[in-house]
């Protein structure tokens, strides 16, 4: 049932795998200008005893990370923010700061997203270094409304979460009385769970009744959020209290302390104590974030230090802490630049376990010092699979002018946990190790930002072929862009709520990036998943990923069969339609191409380059990608395709677009760019062939 398309390139294999990274000139990452909510009179409180507390001094360091979601997928477009400066993640959940002013002993960062309950972040910094944060977003869940004038029990969670609301306890964020509907949203943070310490918000240290700082062993929390009817949020009013009913675990004391968390310095205030009754703890909440229940514990501080023998640091190096005996799982760090990390308010019974390439090596600092220098032997990396890599070279711009003492780091596109960070010294040379799986990766994209000043950036993709323990790699960051940053671009969004950018060609209004939707206009889900056989048997819309590879939906969007495209319920958002055969022809004369080609088949207006004006001049593209200036603002990606027989191929060589114009009975028009020429290709295939979708404004 295979159509065979005409091609002027053989099918290679698959190149590593990508996230979407855009590349760029230099560009400020932050902004100063975060306006601050209203405060309540609980939170204000708690807000005087914390600065009495906490110190207020702050240290310079660098600081990137990863936002997730509760199933460990990127989130892109969430705000970050931290110590008055914001950005926000790119396609792939990336976000990077330049030098930032952080708090020396509790740094907090934030990260918020629409359909997310918040989440936050505290750690410790140290004074220049580099930092890695990853943060998981729970999602809000299903909401449940009660009238803010008579209240009322809502039950969250099969059960596990009861909120009792009294009448009349809920105000606005300005703190004026509010009488309307309130939606309620409610998780429980099960801490037995194994993302708990993902979704966790802080860290577990909290401040005590006495004023003291403590470590904290948490036995249950929930995360509460509430709004009116338009979105905005609400709180409880001055006075009020939510009964709050929470399971007690088995291992749960009789009697525990309660407490909430305080977000703008990202630890947890006390604020009183249930009763073990019938397996639930009972409590009364005064206002809502996060509410904890928590024993305190002895604790300490630490500075470790990951190293390998007596010389080398282990840097951005994964490591889990637990309780001594590995009983409860408490927080998961990265070893900065320098194969260091701060443990503050740490349990003074602990212990440590660093995953190296699926082979756990663990640490008990049951009696630990002040500074304590943990070494890892080389017998232990070389046993679990390991291998000490180092890579170094120059760092120059596209002009050969070097980048002179620029932090830089260097994450791993095929693994995350492949992280090269460090400083370049006077005459723009690097030199950056770290622990990788022997074996593991062959050839890889590495996602490299170098901060050219403390609030500039550069970024590029570039590859690297992993041979031996080391090799040097000089960088001139010429990757190319993906967008055409020299036009103005418009957005819209899916009913998935995924944004995409758009411009404007001629007198038409294109998306410029390949749809990702996955349910239909109306909230239908279309349908994924076919094995082969029920790809090719598809009679009914149906959407896949290439080589059902998440990382490529992150790049280059979905393959919808046909079908899906013509479907009642309608594919692209509203306003929005998938294009004619015409409407592609028109596209095609806007940019030069003659009233007769855009009517002829095969490579059409080469000699206008109208292919290379579709083309985006990126990474993505297999090289040379001939003549590709993306002049349109298209942003043209080469997603591949999906054949009517199951199979996958040409990612990287071939982008395809469905049109909605039948040819005949059986098969359908749609276009094609290569990255050998600068044609667009005009054919016919198969209803159950699945190509990428552009949507045009109605």
């Amino acid at each position: 049932m295979r159509l065979i398309v005409p091609s002027k390139f053989n099918i290679l294999l698959l190149f590593g795998l990508f996230l979407l990274f855009s590349c760029k000139k230099d560009e400020p990452i932050t902004k100063p200008d975060i306006t601050p909510e209203f405060v309540n009179a609980v939170i204000a409180a708690e807000n005087i005893r914390l600065d009495a507390v906490l110190p207020k001094t702050t240290v310079p360091a660098y600081l990137q990370g990863i936002i997730l979601d509760e199933d460990g997928q990127p989130v892109s477009g969430a705000a970050v923010t931290s110590h008055g400066k914001s950005t926000t993640t790119d396609a792939a959940g990336f976000f990077t700061f330049g030098e930032i002013p952080l708090n020396e002993k509790y740094a907090v960062v934030k990260a918020t997203k629409t359909g997310f309950m918040t989440g936050i972040r505290t750690f410790t910094p140290r004074s220049g270094a580099f930092h890695r944060i990853e943060i998981q977003l729970m999602s809000k869940g299903i909401s449940q409304t009660i009238p803010s004038a008579e209240g009322g029990v809502l039950e969250f969670e099969g059960g596990n979460v009861k909120l009792n609301f009294p009448a009349n306890a809920i105000a606005t964020k300005t703190g004026a009385s509010y009488t309307g509907d309130v939606k309620v949203y409610a998780r429980y943070l099960d801490p037995l769970a194994d993302n708990f310490v993902g979704i966790m918000p802080g860290m577990l240290a909290g401040l005590t009744d006495n004023n003291a700082m403590t470590s904290l062993i948490s036995y249950g929390m929930v995360s509460v959020e509430m709004e009116d009817g338009n979105g905005n949020k609400l709180e409880l009013a001055s006075g009020s209290k939510v009964k709050v009913t929470l399971p007690a675990l088995a291992s749960s004391p009789a009697e525990i302390p309660v407490w909430h968390f305080n977000e703008s310095h990202g630890v947890w205030v006390e604020s009183g104590k249930s009763t073990k009754q019938n397996d639930v703890y009972e409590f009364d909440a005064n206002c809502f974030s996060v509410w904890n229940l928590d024993s305190p514990e002895a604790f300490g501080n630490v500075l470790v230090t990951l190293q390998e023998g007596f010389e080398k640091p282990i840097s951005n190096q994964e490591v889990e802490i637990f309780t001594s005996g590995f009983s409860k799982h408490l927080k998961t760090v990265w070893t900065d630049n320098e194969g260091k990390f701060m443990l503050l308010n740490a349990p003074l019974s602990m212990s440590m376990r660093f995953p190296f390439c699926g082979l756990s090596v663990t640490k008990d600092l049951s009696a630990f010092s002040e500074n304590e220098v943990v070494i890892v032997d080389a017998t232990d990396l070389l046993a679990a699979g390991a291998l000490f890599y180092t890579i170094s070279g120059k760092m120059t711009d596209c002009n050969n002018v070097v980048y002179k003492n620029a932090y830089y780091s260097m994450t791993g596109i095929q693994s995350g946990n492949m992280l090269f960070t460090g400083k370049t010294n006077d005459e723009g040379n690097y030199s950056s190790s770290i622990i990788i799986c022997v074996g593991g990766i062959v050839d890889s994209m590495i996602h490299l930002v170098v901060h050219t000043s403390p609030t500039l950036i550069k970024s590029d993709t570039i590859g690297i072929a992993f041979s031996g323990s080391t090799q040097i790699k000089n960088i001139d960051f010429c990757g190319g862009e993906i967008f055409n940053s020299n036009l103005t671009y418009g957005s819209t969004n899916d009913i998935n709520g995924n944004i995409y950018k758009t411009i404007k060609i001629g007198s038409q209004t294109w998306m410029a990036e390949n749809l990702k939707v996955s349910k239909y206009r109306d909230g239908t889900p279309i349908p994924s998943g076919f094995t082969d056989a029920n790809w090719t048997a598809a009679t009914t819309g149906g959407y896949s990923v290439y080589n059902n590879d998440v990382a490529n939906n992150t790049k280059y969007g979905k393959l919808y069969n046909w079908y899906a495209v013509v479907d009642s319920r309608q594919l692209c958002p509203v306003g929005w339609h998938v294009p004619s055969d015409s409407e592609w022809k028109t596209l095609e004369i806007n940019l030069g191409m003659s009233p007769a080609d855009a009517d002829d088949f095969l490579l059409r207006g080469e000699n206008e380059n109208v292919g290379g004006k579709l083309k985006s001049d990126y990474i993505f593209w297999k090289k040379p990608n001939l003549s590709a200036t993306n002049e349109s603002g298209f942003s043209g990606l080469p997603g591949g395709m999906r054949f009517a027989d199951g199979s996958y191929s040409y990612v990287r060589d071939k982008g395809y677009w469905w049109s909605s114009t039948e040819k005949n009975s059986t098969s359908i028009f749609f276009r094609s760019l290569g990255y050998d020429g600068a044609y667009s290709e005009r054919l016919a295939n198969w209803k159950q062939t699945g190509y990428s979708v552009r949507c045009v404004k109605d």
